[in-house]
């Protein structure tokens, strides 16, 4: 649906600022003179802003409308981008990406609850899918694009020029039409405590924080542990945009599976990918580690986050937008809590350490997931 292709180029630029910070670590601490965790600290400062803006930018949807939102996040992202670009300090750049961080924070959810409000649940699996893809793709053009700017001109451009895009799609997404819901006649905090009170959202709230950190936070890491082994700029976003486009590839797999694998089957597949894909970082920090662990990476997301971003629009029917905000801020802010936690090993180079905590958390989610959507009683 046409509609559909505007919401999922909005989602394509909210994923290509999240992850375009990745490999621009190390030429932002260079560019600035300042320390690496310093850098790892902004971009730490990103992703809170934007898991802590989800169940905000919900909020004023069910007020404001799902496109309206949309639009005026997209105008608040683009004015961010273009101080992001301009920053002489850390300081400014820090708060500049903490602005851009809670702007597209509304993206994704929006899209999701977008989704919700006009596909019957029926059909819901393959534009969810979609949605999945359009953020594959952001986050491979981020890592590849982002990268070979910084090392051609400035890593100030991979964030001025999707700007100037962000506020003409802004501009675009204006034939776009709201949904027909009912509107909303809880109050917030009603709604809150609906999810609250259901031990199957909560649950699935918190394999959303988990993987946020072991299918998220890991990937700010990759390009430069690469870079830390020689590897140019340019080279590490080649290598690890093998992540989005596996993404992409495997997400179409998804779509053809999801019509006869069960649900708790996808989540399965996806857990053993993402276990085998930290083994591979654990064993070789190098190319080869990296370039199979960003490839196991994407199965693992495309397998497993898919199939929670259908099992949250289930879980709390009478509080989606709340239930699927809050679940995208579980996500982010466990993608936060991994980065924030990394930036330790990455000022010592130490990412074996890093990958082997993550191997733990990654196996204990899978089977956890695994099992308790086994005994969902709505599956």
């Amino acid at each position: 649906m046409p509609r559909l292709r505007l919401l999922h180029a909005a989602v394509f630029f909210s994923s290509f600022d999240r992850l375009v910070i990745a490999p621009l670590l190390l030429a932002v601490a260079v560019d600035l003179d300042v320390p690496l965790h310093d850098v790892t600290v902004m971009a730490t400062v990103y992703l809170a802003g934007y898991g802590t803006m989800q169940i905000v930018w919900g909020m004023v949807s069910d007020r404001l409308g799902r496109v309206r939102t949309l639009r005026i996040a997209l105008v608040i992202a683009a004015v961010a981008g273009v101080a992001t670009s301009l920053s002489p300090t850390l300081e400014l750049l820090t708060l500049s990406r903490l602005v851009a961080g809670g702007a597209y924070a509304a993206i994704v959810p929006g899209a999701l609850i977008y989704v919700g409000d006009t596909v019957p649940i029926a059909r819901r699996h393959g534009p969810l899918t979609d949605v999945m893809m359009a953020t594959a793709l952001g986050m491979s053009a981020a890592t590849l694009l982002g990268a070979f700017v910084a090392d051609l001109v400035s890593w100030r451009l991979a964030f001025g020029l999707p700007s100037a895009v962000v506020l003409g799609l802004a501009y675009l997404m204006r034939s776009v039409p709201e949904p027909q819901v009912r509107p909303e006649r809880e109050s917030v905090m009603a709604r809150l405590a609906t999810v609250a009170r259901n031990r199957w959202a909560l649950l699935v709230l918190t394999f959303a924080f988990l993987e946020g950190m072991v299918l998220l936070g890991v990937l700010n890491y990759l390009p430069t542990s690469l870079q830390f082994e020689g590897m140019s700029t340019a080279g590490s976003g080649l290598v690890t945009a093998a992540y989005g486009i596996g993404i992409v590839v495997f997400s179409r797999v998804v779509k053809v599976l999801s019509t006869s694998l069960p649900a708790t089957r996808l989540i399965a597949v996806g857990g053993v990918l993402g276990t085998f894909a930290y083994v591979a970082l654990v064993v070789d920090q190098a190319l080869v580690g990296v370039l199979l662990g960003s490839i196991l990476l994407a199965g693992a997301w495309a397998f497993m986050h898919s199939t929670m971003q259908k099992w949250v629009t289930e879980v709390a029917p009478r509080a989606r937008a709340t239930s699927v905000s809050l679940f995208a801020s579980s996500l982010f802010l466990g993608s936060a809590a991994s980065t924030a936690f990394g930036a330790g090993y990455a000022d010592r180079e130490d990412f074996m350490t890093y990958f082997v905590i993550g191997t733990t958390v990654m196996a204990g989610l899978a089977i956890t997931a695994t099992v308790m959507h086994a005994r969902y009683p709505g599956r």
